[in-house]
């Protein structure tokens, strides 16, 4: 694809070379000479995983395009931590109160304060559904403080990304997945954290 995109580009400059000669004639001649440097290059060898094409079209000269491709986007740390604070505020702010709900009956309320459950038979998701906002945002605040935070977060999507071969910058297509992960990843963690409690 990348070098179908560079063989059709490349016909596009010709034609604008062509264009500006053209336009650089004079009314008193019907021929000018114009050399242009001999420029040698060896032939980049891309890889598609790791490098992202671009086109871009100047909005001041319309008619000349550059493209090329922008080195692996993947490893831009800037990207990585816009997309984990993404996710997490989509976890703590709108997953956590419907698709992964089921994970606040790790936490119970007792005299008002939350803590984790001691035994894995305490652990009901249908009890969650009765439970009232006050008492879902304390669970969510208490699972922020024991286990979910951006760091947290960020070491889960690079999991994600390297064994689903998924750019950073498509993750937001890819939402299914990431509650999939967190939701096993989660309970996981907190399903050892009992077992472990039960064992001392």
């Amino acid at each position: 694809m990348a070098s179908t995109l560079a063989y059709g580009l490349n016909d596009i400059y010709k034609n604008q070379i062509k264009q500006l000669l053209e336009d650089l004639k004079t009314d008193d001649s019907d021929v000018i000479t114009t050399s242009y440097p001999l420029i040698y290059t060896s032939p980049q060898i891309i890889n598609p995983k790791l490098a992202t094409p671009f086109v871009s079209v100047n909005p001041l000269r319309p008619n000349v395009v550059t493209y090329g491709h922008y080195e692996n986007l993947d490893k831009d740390k800037t990207i990585q931590k816009t997309v984990s604070k993404y996710v997490f505020y989509k976890i703590v702010d709108k997953w956590l109160y419907d698709d992964l709900k089921d994970l606040l009956a790790f936490v119970k309320i007792v005299d008002g304060k939350p803590q984790l459950i001691r035994n894995m038979n305490d652990f009901r998701p249908e009890s969650i559904s009765n439970e009232s906002v006050e008492g879902i945002e304390k669970r969510i605040a208490y699972m922020e403080h024991i286990l979910l935070n951006k760091k947290l977060v960020k070491h889960i999507l690079k999991k994600i990304v390297k064994d689903n071969n998924i750019h950073w910058y498509h993750l937001n297509k890819h939402s299914d997945l990431i509650k999939k992960t967190f939701y096993k990843y989660i309970k996981s963690k907190l399903t050892e954290a009992i077992d472990n409690y039960n064992k001392q």
